[in-house]
């Protein structure tokens, strides 16, 4: 059976060579590359999409945190009771705080305190009125502090 496909096979291409029609052989497997070279594409341009945008979420947490960094400080009218602290880039702080780190979590500013006793945090809803001023509101007590950038 295999023989007799072959041989009739051959048996046509010899008859189109003597009758002079050229024999014009399909290339079926073009397509099937052209369609799987489309399909990666896409893969990848997808992927470079979603690359892309997780990268801005992790930008948009960077620059939010970013605007903490610097030198804070309190005015009131009784100099005992001006606050200044200060926030770094690495996570700690120093000042009026008490606690030696801080981080943006959950959309509040927490201080945490690490001591041999354990780890104590506090945390603070806040306000960027501009860019140089900052209110600080007490979760747990309600009381609110308005701290300019130095």
């Amino acid at each position: 059976m295999i023989f007799g496909f072959f041989s009739a096979h051959i048996k046509k291409n010899f008859e189109r060579r003597e009758s002079g029609k050229k024999i014009i052989k399909k290339k079926s497997g073009g397509k099937d590359i052209q369609k799987k070279l489309l399909l990666l594409s896409i893969g990848v341009f997808l992927i470079c999409i979603i690359l892309t945008g997780c990268n801005r979420l992790s930008s948009s947490g960077d620059s939010e945190r970013n605007k903490f960094i610097g030198t804070w400080k309190t005015t009131s009218d009784v100099p005992s009771i001006n606050w200044t602290m200060t926030l770094f880039s690495d996570g700690s702080c120093t000042g009026a705080v008490t606690a030696n780190t801080w981080a943006v979590k959950d959309g509040k500013l927490v201080f945490m305190k690490t001591t041999q006793d354990g780890t104590f945090a506090g945390a603070f809803h806040y306000i960027f009125s501009s860019n140089t001023t900052l209110t600080l509101t007490d979760v747990n007590t309600g009381s609110s502090k308005v701290y300019t950038k130095q």
